[in-house]
């Protein structure tokens, strides 16, 4: 999973508004948009079927802050809120033909962070998971040994997932079956 980093303040996306000729962005949005759909063309981010998206968007401190309080990477617990800036990122994303559609990104993790720099930034990363929950054909040598992974077991039962662990190589893809305590 390659990581990239785009120079320009994440601004989030606004609600479209009504005017005389049907609905419209705003034009500040619009420029957004288009620069960052500027900075992603110079990043050449091959186009694929992306699963995954880590984004960390960081913005910067007000000027009002004092520099005694100023701490690169804190979180940022305020205004705007995480999924409106992700969502305008996406809206870029899909413009740019890097993704179909955001909508199918199954996983998507986004943090929001300040930066001590005058522009914030978006660094970020997409993955393709490729037959998420489909387990593959065993060969006939795999065959001999019977599995007990309740991810690579079609049709079981709720009682049988319980009852069955999950392989090494689920485990490292990240299935877990959280079991609930008794």
């Amino acid at each position: 999973m390659k990581s990239y980093r785009i120079d320009i303040t994440p601004r989030p996306s606004p609600r479209p508004r009504l005017g005389k000729h049907g609905t419209y962005n705003e034009p500040w949005y619009t420029k957004y948009l288009k620069d960052v759909r500027l900075l992603l063309r110079l990043k050449k981010i091959p186009k694929d079927e992306y699963s995954e998206l880590r984004a960390y968007f960081y913005l910067p401190y007000p000027k009002s802050t004092a520099k005694k309080n100023l701490i690169n990477g804190a979180p940022h617990c305020k205004k705007p809120d995480a999924d409106n800036i992700l969502k305008g990122f996406c809206d870029a994303l899909e413009k740019e033909g890097i993704i179909e559609n955001d909508s199918r990104l199954y996983k998507k993790d986004i943090e929001k962070r300040y930066t001590t720099e005058k522009t914030g930034c978006i660094i970020f990363s997409l993955d393709v998971v490729k037959d998420l929950g489909v387990a593959e054909v065993a060969s006939s040598e795999d065959k001999e040994e019977e599995t007990n992974c309740w991810v690579c077991t079609p049709n079981l039962t709720q009682k049988e997932m319980r009852e069955a662990g999950t392989c090494d190589d689920c485990f490292e893809k990240g299935f877990q079956l959280i079991k609930p305590q008794k």
